[in-house]
């Protein structure tokens, strides 16, 4: 009776950490905006930790020259990480993060993490843990400590506040869109579209390309504590360099870029 609770409290504070398919606009975006050169850099550092963690370029909408060894290896990419067949659930996946992402989780947990039921959770984990595995075994010990890793990063980072993962997750929106117009699921223009919209928006929730990347590395940990507790000195490693070496695209370009213009982007 008492893992039934825990499953039940897991079940209802959790959601699931692949796509869900909400309805996505099928109206391609349509871009009349001009946007400068140094514009287009600003925007595609957005996505900078991932496109360095990747080795591709950061220089390049795509990420890579277009080819079409490229296009199956990018392919595959999206179908082995976000579930991605092709364009519909392509536009499902952008559509999940405007939705909430991984912060509607996070957000979730930062709501309740001083409850009564969070607390009693944390208080009674070493109890709950061995109930999970006489009852249910090895899987359901492996959900309860990935809750309660992700209730502690919420609890660590309580200074987010409105803040929350939004680095992360419009951070991997910036990567999807460069990934989808890689692949054919976005013309230039609806990427553009799509990644100056999220890029005026990240610069007003943020002060500077560190305080972006620290948010995103965040929000890399809550998604998946393990693998980025095994690529600790990787994440650290690209960090240090984005922020420090002179052709980094974060040295190159300021943070305070004006991006408006007085055209306007149509959905």
């Amino acid at each position: 009776m008492r893992f039934l609770i825990i499953v039940l409290f897991l079940t209802f504070i959790s959601v699931p950490s692949t796509i869900v398919h909400a309805q996505s606009s099928k109206q391609p975006f349509t871009s009349s905006i001009h946007l400068t050169q140094g514009q287009k850099d600003w925007l595609l550092a957005t996505s900078a930790i991932l496109t360095e963690m990747n080795h591709k370029r950061h220089d390049l909408l795509g990420g890579d020259i277009i080819t079409e060894q490229n296009i199956i290896d990018a392919r595959q990419s999206m179908t082995a990480w976000w579930g991605i067949q092709d364009r519909e659930d392509f536009l499902a996946a952008l559509s999940w993060i405007e939705q909430g992402g991984n912060r509607g989780l996070f957000n979730l947990y930062a709501a309740n993490i001083d409850g009564p039921e969070i607390r009693k959770f944390l208080d009674n984990y070493s109890k709950n843990e061995a109930d999970a595995m006489a009852q249910a075994g090895p899987k359901a010990v492996a959900q309860l400590r990935e809750t309660k890793n992700r209730l502690d990063i919420v609890s660590a980072h309580r200074e987010l506040g409105t803040k929350s993962i939004q680095a992360w997750d419009f951070g991997r929106y910036v990567s999807l869109c460069r990934w989808g117009y890689l692949v054919g699921y976005l013309s230039e223009d609806e990427a553009w579209a799509r990644i100056y919209a999220v890029g005026m928006h990240l610069q007003s929730v943020f002060s500077s390309w560190q305080d972006l990347g620290r948010d995103y590395l965040i929000g890399r940990r809550f998604w998946n504590y393990s693998r980025s507790v095994k690529d600790d000195d990787k994440e650290k490693a690209v960090f240090k360099q984005l922020s420090d070496q002179p052709d980094s695209p974060w040295q190159k370009i300021p943070w305070n870029l004006n991006l408006k213009s007085s055209e306007q982007i149509n959905p």
